[in-house]
């Protein structure tokens, strides 16, 4: 390993460790690794912009992000909390399963973990500590932990970024995500069940059976922004990349005809909000792309596939190292 790279990872795992912001940190690295091997620091806005003003998927991103906000200002996340908590409330440990099951409902609409823990996470972390009696830490952890099923079921800002630089198709990508992510989703409530039953934890109060026609309708006109998001994107209507848009634009839909929770000083405030959001996002692609110049000018990728393919290993066994890889990067890094 050269000069030039041994700097570019102790910069990198120096800043992972002192938790400084991802997007500074592989930023502050590729310009080391610049340095270090006595390239052009002009390097830094031809990768950048050539790479981000022809990929047109970035597009999503924002919209993505827009969407998300206007969704959390136009009291979508209460409606589907109150519906979830009708379906499923009932049952042992019921506060935990509800707030799966509006993270997976949620999902389908914001495409970002970050959103969903900040949104009707919010709300799922006070209702499980004062009206399901929850541990403040066992609460905060199955809200984070429920958080990370957004990435999986689509529509998913961290698959857009994934096909943006893998090439994959972002649709079959999409497809990909519906059943693991359920399988979370109902995995994550065997777990919390068998939680409460040993701690003691009781269901939440059930709902009663008169007023669930009235809680399901309340909630069923933000239940049909999924419906049109994926619905759109399955039959042809628009592309992955543009449904991010018709995402935000029925949210905002929703927020002001509708609901009427969305004025026009709550509109500035969300436009500031995830005008800020975008901006940290962006900054991580575009470091993203300084940082793989340099994996690609040193020729990493091609050494750990010649690696790895002198392993023989099966596809099982190819899958467990990869998440064994994950899991190690993910105590460090964010998603």
């Amino acid at each position: 390993m050269n000069a030039a790279l041994s700097v570019l990872l102790a910069v990198i795992v120096f800043g992972a460790v002192m938790r400084l912001p991802l997007a500074l940190v592989m930023f502050a690295g590729g310009c080391s690794y610049l340095f270090m091997s006595r390239q052009d620091i002009g390097l830094l806005v031809g990768q950048v912009m050539g790479q981000m003003t022809t990929m047109y998927v970035l597009v999503a991103i924002p919209m993505f992000i827009l969407a998300a906000n206007v969704m959390n200002a136009a009291s979508i996340s209460e409606r589907l909390w109150a519906a979830a908590h009708a379906l499923v409330g009932r049952f042992k440990g019921g506060m935990g399963h509800v707030t799966v099951l509006v993270s997976m409902i949620f999902s389908s609409m914001s495409g970002s973990a970050v959103t969903d823990a900040a949104g009707p996470g919010l709300v799922a972390t006070r209702m499980m500590r004062e009206v399901g009696k929850y541990p403040g830490g066992l609460a905060c952890a199955i809200t984070a932990a429920s958080a990370t099923i957004a990435p999986i079921i689509p529509p998913s800002i961290p698959l857009v970024i994934y096909a943006l630089i893998s090439g994959a198709s972002i649709g079959a990508l999409f497809l990909a995500g519906i059943v693991p992510g359920v399988l979370m989703g109902l995995a994550l409530m065997v777990a919390i069940w068998l939680i409460a039953k040993r701690r003691g934890i009781g269901q939440a109060e059930s709902v009663p059976a008169g007023d669930l026609p009235r809680v399901m309708v309340r909630a069923m006109p933000s239940l049909t922004l999924p419906v049109v998001l994926l619905g759109g994107i399955w039959s042809g209507v628009f592309s992955p990349t543009e449904s991010a848009a018709v995402a935000a634009l029925w949210a905002l839909i929703l927020g002001t005809v509708l609901y009427r929770k969305i004025k026009m000083s709550t509109l500035r405030e969300i436009l500031r909000e995830s005008s800020g959001q975008t901006a940290t996002t962006m900054l991580l692609i575009a470091s993203a792309f300084i940082l793989n110049y340099a994996i690609t000018n040193e020729k990493l990728a091609a050494s750990l596939v010649a690696l790895i393919s002198t392993m023989e290993l099966t596809q099982l066994q190819f899958m467990l190292v990869v998440n064994v890889f994950f899991l190690i990067l993910g105590c460090f890094l964010d998603g």
